[in-house]
């Protein structure tokens, strides 16, 4: 009896000591892991100028970010803040995704990037779901134009996401020529797998008159600044293609292309991001 109750004891140490051994093991793994999660300090700017500086590591999504900031800057939660990427060299910037991590856009940088970190309200950010109408009723003006309440924008909305199709955005755009300052109009059309023209100056949706000149799965869509006197561009409403490590100015490619006003501009952009995650 007492050699049995001496090998119970010795058992139950021997677990003991195994676990807590498990449990130092864990620990470890995990401080290790811990220090190998890439981590940055940002600066982030207002509109007014000033700036906030935060640490944030590869593990925060844009949403937790911009969190962080109106925080930082004493500001009411709001879906309108946005975390905008601004790239001078290239003359264009683009409002992240929420669902975006952060650090991995910003990995993608050159050591001696100029481009900054906007911290700033943008209405257009979440408008889709502000006025549906305005994206989702694209090319039918009577019912656009039309006053629709509350009820059967949630219906828009509700109906349009449960089909899981891509909005039906088509039309002329100008499109910059490779290397040149020089534009060209052609008819487009948004399509889930990229978006296509007709190049030979057609007006036509059939999948035989329309080549792809960007797929979207790895681009991302970004607003124009100040084409008309960088580029020459035939209007203000700029947009570009491209996928986001593309830095250099001269890439051939960057895809620039112009709309004729700004609510065309808008359902371009609004509709090439919900393409991109339909």
């Amino acid at each position: 009896m007492i050699l049995e109750s001496s090998l119970t004891k010795d058992k139950s140490f021997s677990e003991q000591a195994a676990k807590v051994k498990a449990e130092k093991i864990k620990m470890a793994l995990e401080k290790l892991k811990e220090a190998n999660v890439k981590k940055l300090f940002i600066k982030a700017f207002s509109q007014d100028g000033s700036s906030k500086s935060l640490l944030v590591d590869e593990k925060m999504t844009v949403a937790q970010v911009c969190r962080m900031l109106t925080d930082k800057n004493h500001v009411r939660v709001d879906p309108k803040w946005a975390i905008v990427e601004h790239l001078p060299d290239l003359y264009m910037e683009r409002i992240y995704e929420d669902d975006e991590m952060l650090v991995d856009n910003l990995l993608m940088w050159t050591r001696d990037s100029k481009n900054k970190l906007l911290f700033l309200e943008r209405p257009d950010k979440y408008n889709l779901f502000v006025h549906p109408e305005k994206y989702l009723l694209y090319g039918n003006s009577s019912q656009v134009s039309s006053d629709i309440d509350d009820e059967a924008r949630n219906n828009l909305i509700e109906e349009f996401f449960s089909s899981s199709r891509v909005p039906e955005v088509e039309g002329p755009l100008f499109l910059k020529s490779e290397g040149k300052k020089a534009w060209k109009k052609f008819y487009f059309v948004l399509r889930q797998s990229g978006l296509y023209y007709c190049p030979k100056g057609k007006s036509s949706r059939s999948s035989k008159d329309l080549v792809c000149l960007a797929t979207l799965d790895n681009n991302q869509v970004y607003h124009g600044i100040g084409w008309k006197k960088k580029f020459k561009a035939p209007t203000d409403w700029g947009f570009a293609v491209k996928v986001p490590h593309l830095q250099a100015k001269s890439s051939k490619h960057i895809k620039y292309l112009c709309s004729e006003d700004a609510n065309s501009l808008n359902q371009w952009i609004m509709g090439i991001r919900i393409a991109k995650v339909i």
